[in-house]
């Protein structure tokens, strides 16, 4: 309906299939076709979609840098990729910090990332605004600034997403 429709979301969405598929060449080409129809869901999937006979590829750095002054999923992705959320990045607290404060300015920052922000400020001695740092606190969930939430938990060298941790007493 959406390819009927000549919407770039169905391009990309059909590339996606395609390579689930098999079909990397042509799910590239939709990929590619509904980015250069506008859409910025598919300048993100070019990020990461592999070449013919690569099986995996990392997100591009590069380009989700160009990408991150008007798409604001870049800048959340830069900053899980400078905070050691993925795998295989080279970690920058600074440049984590950077990537997440501008996504929350282009609000996409949730509630890890906010979580990192709070917890890069207090580790650097970084002075905000109450009021910013109250925003900061709802959206990581935590109201309470006497309660630390830790922004991740390292357990073997892999990350585990606090948000999905419970711990009981």
């Amino acid at each position: 309906m959406l390819i009927a429709n000549d919407s770039p979301e169905g391009y990309a969405l059909k590339g996606v299939i395609q390579i689930e598929r098999g079909d990397t060449i042509g799910g590239k080409q939709s990929i590619q076709r509904s980015a250069e129809m506008g859409s910025s869901f598919a300048k993100i999937l070019l990020c990461a979609v592999p070449s013919p006979g690569e099986r995996h590829k990392d997100l591009d750095i590069d380009m989700l840098k160009s990408l991150s002054p008007n798409i604001p999923l870049a800048n959340k992705l830069l900053g899980d990729m400078y905070s050691g959320y993925e795998k295989g990045c080279i970690q920058d607290e600074h440049l984590a910090a950077y990537f997440y404060s501008k996504a929350d300015e282009q609000g996409c920052l949730g509630k890890r990332p906010a979580r990192y922000l709070i917890n890069y400020y207090e580790r650097n001695e970084i002075n905000i605004e109450p009021k910013e740092m109250e925003r900061l606190r709802i959206l990581s969930g935590n109201t309470d600034p006497d309660v630390y939430i830790p922004d991740s938990i390292a357990v073997d060298i892999d990350y585990i997403d606090t948000d999905s941790v419970v711990v009981s007493e």
